[in-house]
């Protein structure tokens, strides 16, 4: 089961910090697509953030997602 993670305000937001869900071989546009549909705040967090597959920034969101994948939805940052 792919897990999506959540930081920062999103995870506040959502209010909570993972999300598993049933997907295996859709594109993470279809994931993120379905998950909106229970949390309507991951469209927008997608707009202002980032989103990681395994640890790597993506912006292919035509990728399909397996299984064992953990996608993570970050807010952007900035470090001084």
């Amino acid at each position: 089961m792919p897990k999506i993670k959540f930081f920062a305000r999103f995870k506040e937001e959502i209010g909570k910090d993972v999300i598993e869900v049933q997907a295996d071989n859709i594109s993470l546009k279809e994931l993120l697509e379905n998950l909106s549909k229970d949390y309507p705040k991951i469209k927008e967090f997608v707009e202002e953030g980032l989103v990681a597959v395994n640890h790597e920034v993506v912006n292919d969101l035509k990728m399909k997602i397996k299984n064992s994948d953990e996608i993570a939805i970050l807010p952007f940052f900035s470090g001084g």
